[in-house]
């Protein structure tokens, strides 16, 4: 290959680094021909010794790839990218979003703060079945809702208000 300067864009074709290392395999399909890239490791928050964020791209996914002085053969991803084919979880500004490809979700709603908006954060678990459980932290509440058991285990568990109200009734 040789040198490149700036940033490509790669496809990841293996997600499976045999060294363990947090790397990602990529292809470079705008080249043609001989394209798989070297391992490349990825670029992600406070990362060091047993330490920091661990979000890897799935095979398929498109990354920003950089080289290192140039060199082919030394290659770091700098992030995964949205394209025509696949799209962010959302478009409002307003809420960061982590997804996973099962459908797991943690949102943060932040609205600015003169739009009278209320913010919350929402821990959403996908099950397989369709199902859903989630959790809601808003200016008003905290809201569980599963539509399987909600279970909760302690050695102690104080439940303090006025009034404590008890129901069968779906919220």
């Amino acid at each position: 290959m040789g040198r490149i300067g700036g940033v490509v864009t790669g496809k990841v074709i293996s997600v499976k680094d045999p060294e363990g290392q947090g790397r990602v395999q990529v292809s470079f399909p705008w080249m043609g021909g001989q394209n798989e890239g070297y391992w490349s490791p990825v670029a992600t928050l406070m990362s060091g010794g047993g330490r920091g964020s661990w979000f890897m791209p799935v095979e398929g996914d498109e990354v920003l790839v950089a080289f290192n002085q140039e060199d082919v053969g030394s290659s770091y991803i700098l992030g995964y990218l949205w394209n025509g084919q696949d799209t962010p979880p959302s478009s409002d500004p307003n809420l960061r979003t982590i997804r996973s490809v099962n459908g797991h979700e943690i949102q943060l709603y932040d609205p600015p703060v003169s739009g009278g908006d209320q913010g919350y954060i929402r821990i959403q678990y996908a099950r397989g079945d369709g199902g859903m459980n989630v959790v809601e932290l808003n200016n008003l509440a905290i809201v569980i809702r599963s539509d399987s058991a909600v279970v909760i285990e302690a050695p102690t568990v104080t439940i303090n208000g006025r009034p404590v109200a008890l129901s069968a009734e779906p919220i």
